[in-house]
């Protein structure tokens, strides 16, 4: 990888301020920031939400520097290896779940999203409550190896 290219994932982990990965192994998506960094995953989700330019079925955004997460407009709510599937209402609420949970953890809390926001998700969401000080770029093994 060229130093622009490391340069080029760098700040755009540090604009999206928190580190996601997809472990296949347990079906989760882990959200890794501190609190500031997991409000801004909240906010994508509300800002998500809220363009109804993504109301039809199949709007998707991708996120971050590999685009690997991805939100996507579907007639009901789950979790997969794919996206955060919902209606735009369901993706209002999931970001007010991702507040509420929020609001009640302190640093090196795990918190897992699954069933409040849909009983037939085949993946959770599990949120890593890092320091004020965590930097998303250290958890991206692309860039450590």
């Amino acid at each position: 990888m060229t130093s622009a290219q490391i340069k080029e994932i760098t700040e755009e982990w540090h604009e999206l301020g928190f580190h996601y990965s997809y472990d296949e192994s347990s079906a989760r998506w882990i959200i890794s920031g501190s609190r500031a960094g997991v409000l801004k995953f909240r906010d994508l989700l509300v800002e998500y939400s809220q363009d109804k330019q993504r109301e039809m079925i199949s709007e998707h955004e991708h996120y971050g520097p590999y685009a690997y997460l991805k939100v996507t407009t579907r007639d009901k709510a789950f979790i997969n290896s794919d996206a955060i599937h919902g209606t735009l209402n369901d993706i209002a609420r999931l970001g007010k779940i991702v507040e509420q949970r929020l609001a009640q953890c302190k640093v090196g809390d795990t918190l897992i999203i699954d069933k409040e926001y849909s009983l037939i998700n085949e993946a959770v969401i599990e949120l890593k409550i890092q320091t004020d000080e965590f930097d998303p770029v250290a958890l991206d093994t692309n860039l450590l190896t």
